[in-house]
């Protein structure tokens, strides 16, 4: 009797093994393969680093190390699978950080979008090592019909590799290029906040969570810390055509002295109108935990500099207010300065009105 137990365990073990062998991909396909969103250079050392070699050597060393970071860069996709896997290596073993988890910091997001074009998060891909993480994905969906995926890559992390499984009979395959009017990206220019500190994952940072409400790209030039303006990074961005500049560098250049911030933005600002005369350029005032508070000064020398470029001719210079872009209790931060997932809901909120009005004026004209 017990002899016979121990038979069906046994078997019962193999056929769990089986079950598993068979439940994996058999057709890996790289990422490269695919759409890369949020990209601003095609040309680049890693398909997944943020800025061209060009601008290593000019940039900062700082700018430099955190532009390999894969923030904001997605994976446009569509397959009719029902199981999907992603295997990503890291380029670094930093997997998560104090105030940021694993999750965010080196971790993945699959997104798919649905009849009515919202998009909704599938799962997270949890990161254990630097080499062949391996997450599996079960989409919603009948079999046999397209849909249109979203994987968004690490945030404080880089992306040495990225690729997506399928079983064998399931298709996968490119999407089709956006509609004109959605092509054109949003450039955006900020500091560790915009880079994506401290959401849970990445499809919470908030300029992810803008470009599925917006459906548009957008090209996170977030640097943690090293957003100070320099003209050596202006020069590297202005070579962008988005429909939209953002510049959200305050949480950081607040530290320079008031004249030099001044003269630094205002260069900033005017390296990008010499090459895009008629581009919008969005400057957006520090965010503050308690939007009671009294406005920074940093904010009010922005918008005295603003206000003198507008005096001296420029065009399509819009400012916003950054004091409740952390939602109005004060639990917005995992910190008291990064945003937790509530914090990063509220900012893409508070931006996003302002975001639409801008890119519809600049379409009609």
């Amino acid at each position: 009797m017990r002899l016979g137990i121990l038979w069906m365990v046994v078997f019962a073990l193999m056929f769990a093994v089986k079950a598993a062998e068979a439940q994996e991909p058999s057709e890996w396909r790289s990422a490269t393969e695919f759409t890369l969103e949020g990209k601003g250079w095609k040309e680049t050392e890693s398909p997944y680093d943020r800025f061209p070699p060009k601008a290593h050597g000019k940039v900062s060393e700082n700018v430099w190390g955190l532009s390999q970071m894969s923030a904001g860069i997605a994976v446009r996709f569509q397959s009719d699978a029902r199981q999907i896997w992603v295997k990503w290596s890291l380029t670094t073993d930093i997997m998560a950080l104090p105030h940021m988890p694993a999750t965010g910091v080196s971790g993945v997001d699959l997104y798919t979008r649905q009849e009515d074009s919202r998009w909704v998060f599938v799962g997270n891909g949890r990161p254990l090592k630097v080499e062949n993480n391996i997450a599996q994905f079960y989409p919603p969906g009948k079999a046999g019909e397209m849909h249109e995926y979203l994987l968004y890559l690490p945030l404080y992390n880089g992306t040495k590799s990225l690729n997506i499984g399928v079983l064998q009979g399931s298709r996968i395959q490119n999407i089709l290029q956006r509609p004109r009017d959605k092509a054109q990206p949003i450039v955006y220019y900020g500091s560790s906040i915009a880079q994506g500190g401290c959401a849970s994952r990445p499809g919470m940072a908030f300029t992810n969570i803008l470009g599925r409400a917006l459906d548009r790209p957008i090209i996170n030039l977030g640097f943690s810390g090293s957003a100070m303006l320099e003209p050596e990074v202006a020069d590297i961005i202005a070579e962008l055509d988005p429909i939209l500049f953002v510049l959200d560098a305050l949480p950081n250049a607040h530290n320079l002295p008031p004249d030099k911030l001044t003269a630094r933005l205002t260069a900033f600002v005017k390296t990008l109108r010499a090459k895009h005369p008629n581009t919008p350029i969005l400057l957006v005032g520090q965010a503050q935990v308690r939007p009671y508070a009294k406005p920074y000064g940093s904010s009010e020398i922005q918008e005295a500099a603003a206000q003198a470029l507008e005096q001296e001719g420029m065009k399509n210079l819009y400012l916003l207010d950054g004091a409740k872009l952390f939602g109005g209790d004060g639990e917005g931060t995992v910190d008291g300065v990064h945003p937790n997932d509530y914090g990063m809901m509220a900012h893409a909120k508070g931006l996003q009105g302002t975001l639409e009005r801008i890119i519809r004026r600049r379409l009609r004209d």
